[in-house]
């Protein structure tokens, strides 16, 4: 799946306490995977959803590759 801006996505799990997910790793994910694992960990620590707002897209929509 290709996101629709080319960047991951990451987000809290509704109403399931302490679980996120991360993914839309495109060809260029895995320099961002570093900045996006001290997201989550940081999320995880004190549960302030803005470390991980960054990495939401505006619209859901993705397109297949």
């Amino acid at each position: 799946v290709r996101t629709a801006d080319g960047l991951p996505w990451m987000r809290s799990v509704p109403h399931v306490p302490a679980a996120a997910y991360a993914c839309g790793f495109n060809g260029g994910g895995l320099s961002l995977a570093f900045a996006l694992g001290r997201r989550l960990a940081r999320w995880a620590g004190d549960g302030d959803e803005g470390h991980l707002t960054a990495f939401q897209p505006a619209v859901s929509v993705a397109q297949p590759t």
